[in-house]
């Protein structure tokens, strides 16, 4: 499957936070499996921002906000974070397909559901 960074960013916010529910064994194994994988796709990505805004000289502020020498330049390194994520990665499962017979108790915020949609498919 392959995905923006974007989109993994949010997915595995939201991965996280469903992986906390207790599931049935099946969905909460392929569920880790997910999690590790975009974890990994994070991590990356993560790293990527890091040498692109070190690239600016940009600097940490301790509000965790970067600050840069100037707005020329920061509109420069937003750009290329932008277009970093949109950046398609290949990530090494499929769509997850979760029957709502097999959840009938789970409880999830709507914002989570979206997140998911590229992941998850509810049937």
């Amino acid at each position: 499957m392959d995905l923006e960074i974007y989109k993994i960013n949010k997915a595995y916010a939201a991965v996280s936070e469903l992986a906390n529910i207790k599931l049935p064994i099946k969905i909460a194994w392929e569920l880790s499996e997910i999690l590790n994988e975009l974890s990994e796709k994070v991590k990356f990505a993560g790293e990527q921002e890091q040498k692109i805004i070190k690239s600016y000289e940009g600097e940490f502020d301790g509000e965790g906000r970067v600050r840069f020498k100037s707005d020329d330049i920061a509109v420069k390194c937003a750009k290329e974070l932008n277009d970093l994520h949109m950046t398609v990665l290949s990530c090494n499962f499929n769509k997850l397909k979760i029957s709502f017979a097999d959840i009938p108790d789970c409880k999830i915020e709507a914002k989570n559901i979206a997140d998911l949609k590229d992941i998850i498919e509810f049937k």
